[in-house]
């Protein structure tokens, strides 16, 4: 067995290194790149898809891939022993070809696509690459960690955080505590709204105590809670309805919006993450009006919100104009 996951791990390692090696562009040659065979021999060990050899190349990858089957698949398909090994097989392909993570495989539903369809789709792994290609490995990092970033771009929050760790001071968290008794906590590089918590703190001693569960697991960012505004409110009540607005800086200084997203959380979930049971729907940039029908976490589309019953298609975003005012000034506030 050893002698197996050396293997694995020096194909792995020498795929990479020779993907380097011939510059391989991720947004232009996804799926293409191993298609074209360019990748050294060994490589076809995994490619004819044995899930018993793969998982001995990454044991955490394959538990995050039994966590989203036992999360987006139905209790029949569960049972199905030869669905199950179809959607491995599927996996391995995807994980190779296009760099896929689990979640990605599930949310994108790229089980049953072919390699050329696969290719519409970018990987976080391919992203973050392009990333650091451009930024760097260091900048990238920083925009990556939540308190930082919040310190770039503080004067857009309208809140108050600070962070919690085994390097942070319990003077500095009561002092927060004394001015913000309800508070959202969340790791400072989690994903997905995982181990979020909404709190209650009353005094020191209570304080104390979260602060001392908190440090000893890592780092955490502690916020004052939010009130939203009742029209995003009405979705959702126990979670912050969201708006997500991915844009870009072009070379002639001119700021453009892709697809905006629209995230709305589920009856007593208190993050809109569709890993927790929320939707998402996309929103005309022009008009701030939501263009299409909701999606949960297993791309099935739902015409209202099945718990406040609001229609997501023709809804209008709230203060959409002053939104894309600020989305762009907290961008050009960016580093370059």
């Amino acid at each position: 067995m050893r002698i197996f996951k050396r293997l694995i791990r020096k194909i792995i390692i020498k795929t990479d290194r020779y993907i380097r090696r011939k510059n391989y562009d991720p947004v232009r040659q996804s799926g293409t790149f191993y298609e074209k065979r360019y990748l050294p021999a060994e490589v076809s060990l995994l490619r004819a898809g044995n899930f018993t050899l793969f998982s001995y190349f990454s044991k955490p990858l394959i538990r995050e891939l039994k966590n989203q089957i036992d999360l987006n698949l139905d209790e029949d398909q569960k049972k199905d022993k030869a669905y199950i090994t179809y959607i491995e097989k599927e996996f391995i392909k995807s994980y190779l070809f296009n760099r896929m993570q689990p979640n990605e495989f599930f949310l994108y539903r790229l089980y049953g696509k072919s390699l050329s369809e696969r290719e519409h789709w970018l990987s976080d792994r391919e992203r973050w690459d392009v990333l650091h290609q451009r930024f760097g490995t260091a900048i990238h990092s920083e925009i990556n960690d939540k308190l930082h970033f919040y310190s770039l771009a503080k004067d857009f929050f309208k809140r108050d955080a600070c962070e919690v760790s085994a390097i942070t001071s319990l003077e500095s968290f009561v002092d927060f505590i004394n001015r913000h008794h309800d508070i959202f906590v969340k790791p400072l590089e989690g994903y997905y709204g995982q181990h979020t918590y909404k709190l209650r703190v009353n005094n020191r001693k209570e304080a104390s105590n979260v602060w001392k569960k908190l440090s000893d697991h890592g780092r955490w960012i502690v916020e004052e809670l939010i009130i939203q505004d009742e029209r995003m409110a009405k979705w959702n009540r126990s979670s912050v309805n969201t708006v997500r607005i991915p844009s870009f800086i072009t070379a002639e200084g001119e700021h453009r919006i892709l697809v905006p997203i629209f995230r709305a959380g589920c009856k007593g979930k208190i993050v809109d993450n569709t890993s927790s049971g929320g939707f998402y729907a996309s929103i005309d940039p022009d008009t701030g009006v939501i263009s299409s029908d909701g999606v949960d976490k297993q791309g099935q589309y739902v015409e209202r919100h099945p718990d406040s019953a609001v229609k997501f298609k023709g809804w209008q975003v709230p203060e959409w104009e002053e939104l894309k005012s600020i989305c762009e000034r907290l961008h050009r506030s960016l580093p370059p």
